[in-house]
């Protein structure tokens, strides 16, 4: 699933020593007498974030300093799986779920369980879903680096205003809403599928309400059984019968997320609505922004299916984006001194909530009220509050290979090339 945005920003401040770093060159020498901590972390939009927490950690050190080598989504992704244990990092960013697994199991990751818990408050401080990706076996082996990013319901007022309509509670309510969009000239839901992750989040959640988390956690424990319980079958079935309904433009097989038209059919009132996560808002504040500052966006929650064991109030997304420590590393206290302090940086905190985002702490509600988006972040940090659940995406939470398949079958199931039982099937081989 997409991790948010990937804009380039501005060159980050000289703090970060970026130098060639930046590309993957020579590290850049330490200044005076202090050691270089090496921190491998994420170009892009969120680099004066990043910077700006460097430079605040830098200026306390006395025999340390932080610096960064930044790179692009897909480099940083490589160089995790092929270079962190030749003269690897101190600390970096990572997506937790199988691919840090995948870490851990090579002990290349250091396990945090004890720092949190010989440093008090500072576990306490997250909201526990966050946590889930980097725990395995009751061990932690990663922070929360960014924004929580559930995967919403984004609506258009207007186009519900025309038929006379309110957002949808139950998936019964939403299924009545197709032919009354259709009708009236609407298409009901946006969905870019020629990009199958965004397809994969209406697996996720159906998943979830009808058989609740326990059923992919059989699924991502490697349990091939998991992919042949019933929840999956009659999420899959609930697929089709969308597709069949007319719920989704209907050449969703050939519009891409990446070039802004599912976002395009929102606002413009084409479509009613779009599943999708948070980083969706952020999007429309920068391409559509007449369009949220004049009320007319809304958003809700992914409606309950009647009869469902799972909890309405469960979320799927992405809880976070992580750092983490390598396993021994040469600076494994000030490697964890800098991760605490992020949990406490109330600059970096505030950094997030003035760009649309909600960090993964508690009591930031009053902060929230006080912002520019108050209602919208509101939303966010209280659905993420009360989810009992918080479920990374499938397709991060398991092996890459297994979410490669899972996609390339998805894809089938939604152009109508495979059944509904045929997907249970191949997935379950």
């Amino acid at each position: 699933m997409r991790t948010g945005r990937f804009v380039r920003a501005a060159a980050p401040v000289a703090a970060l020593l970026l130098g060639t770093a930046a590309c993957g060159g020579p590290e850049p020498a330490a200044t005076g007498e202090k050691s270089s901590v090496v921190l491998w972390t994420e170009a892009g939009e969120h680099e004066d974030l990043f910077s700006g927490s460097l430079t605040r950690f830098n200026a306390a050190q006395s025999a340390s300093v932080v610096t960064a080598r930044m790179y692009e989504n897909d480099r940083l992704k490589k160089k995790l799986r092929d270079d962190i244990d030749d003269d690897g990092p101190d600390v970096f960013y990572n997506w937790g779920g199988a691919s840090l697994k995948s870490l851990v199991d090579k002990g290349l990751v250091e396990d945090l369980t004890d720092e949190l818990a010989a440093n008090p408050g500072w576990r306490e401080k997250y909201l526990p879903s966050t946590l889930a990706p980097v725990t395995f076996d009751g061990r932690v082996y990663g922070v929360p680096a960014l924004s929580m990013q559930p995967v919403v319901f984004f609506y258009n007022k207007n186009a519900f205003e025309r038929i006379g309509a309110k957002p949808p509670t139950t998936l019964d309510e939403l299924f009545a809403l197709i032919p009354r969009f259709r009708k009236s000239g609407i298409t009901p839901i946006a969905l870019a599928g020629k990009q199958p992750w965004t397809e994969l989040t209406w697996l996720e959640y159906l998943v979830d309400r009808i058989g609740g988390p326990e059923v992919f956690r059989r699924i991502a424990d490697g349990d091939r059984t998991g992919w042949r319980h019933p929840a999956v079958l009659r999420a899959a079935q609930l697929i089709r019968k969308l597709v069949d309904a007319g719920a989704f433009n209907r050449d969703y097989a050939e519009i891409a997320y990446d070039n802004g038209e599912s976002l395009t059919l929102l606002h413009t009132g084409t479509a009613a609505m779009e599943l999708m996560g948070t980083w969706e808002y952020i999007s429309l504040l920068d391409q559509a922004p007449d369009f949220v500052a004049g009320d007319e966006l809304g958003w809700f929650a992914f409606p309950a299916v009647p009869g469902g064991e799972g909890d309405p109030r469960n979320i799927v997304g992405n809880p976070n984006n992580f750092y983490s420590v390598r396993a021994g590393s040469p600076h494994k206290k000030i490697s964890v001194e800098y991760l605490r302090t992020l949990a406490s940086d109330q600059r970096y905190q505030d950094w997030l909530i003035e760009h649309g985002e909600v960090p993964p702490v508690k009591g930031v509600a009053g902060r929230l009220a006080g912002s520019e988006y108050p209602d919208w972040l509101d939303f966010v940090y209280t659905t993420c509050l009360r989810a009992p659940h918080f479920q990374l995406s499938w397709d991060q939470a398991i092996p890459p290979k297994q979410a490669e398949r899972m996609l390339e079958n998805l894809a089938r199931l939604f152009e109508k090339e495979i059944s509904p039982a045929q997907f249970t099937t191949v997935m379950s081989k």
